[in-house]
């Protein structure tokens, strides 16, 4: 009996030795894995770099802008341009979050994520006449990049285009008409925003605007 558990104690040890060397390996190639820092993107620009394109901006577009909305508007107007818009961090840590899960949803990659520029127009009544963004993701539809949505077909999630036709937009009468029309119909689909079911529509508005002090 003494010698078969002596016999047993170099695979005992073996054991406790292989467990007690493979844990802190393992521990701390997970801590190394979770303290990599990111690496940063190639888009990114130093801060002289981002002063040099908003002075350009404020230089070339600014009086522009405010010029026309000074002499559209009725009556004495001091009229400012907005100069950035601003999300809410969390709130676009989510939107990415979400518009990954929906694409993955209908079996699409997302490619590009687009920031179009905008103006809210004189029948908004809390930013008449005010610059925005709103923000659209892309996938692949062929060969071209086309900003979509999410639809329901069979039961299931599928990603459609967006049929956008921004062509000659406000050129005539009639056209000016119908978008009157469409502006009543965006701001009473405003109030709904906040109820929306997941899947459809993936643009991302409502930010917040405003003409910074000049050291900000």
């Amino acid at each position: 009996m003494k010698t078969f558990l002596l016999s047993k104690i170099p695979y005992w040890a073996f054991s406790i030795l292989l467990v007690m060397a493979c844990n802190p390996k393992e521990t701390k190639t997970q801590q190394e894995q979770e303290q990599k820092p990111s690496l940063p993107p190639s888009g990114i620009i130093s801060e002289n770099q981002a002063g040099v394109l908003f002075e350009t901006y404020s230089r070339n577009r600014v009086p522009l802008i405010e010029e026309f909305e000074n002499e559209a508007a009725e009556g004495e107007v001091n009229y400012m341009a907005a100069r950035y818009t601003y999300f809410d961090f969390a709130e676009m840590q989510n939107y990415m979050n979400y518009i990954k899960d929906q694409a993955d949803s209908a079996g699409v990659e997302i490619q590009t994520l687009r920031i179009y520029y905008a103006t809210y127009p004189k029948g908004n009544p809390k930013d008449p006449n005010k610059n925005t963004v709103f923000l659209v993701p892309t996938t692949k539809f062929g060969d071209v990049n086309k900003a979509f949505k999410i639809a329901t077909v069979d039961g299931k999630p599928v990603a459609e285009a967006i049929p956008w036709n921004f062509k000659g937009i406000g050129n005539d009468a009639m056209e000016q008409e119908e978008g009157a029309k469409n502006q009543a119909g965006f701001f009473s689909s405003l109030t709904t925003n906040a109820v929306l079911q997941p899947g459809g529509s993936l643009i991302l508005n409502d930010g917040s605007t405003a003409p910074p002090p000049p050291n900000q």
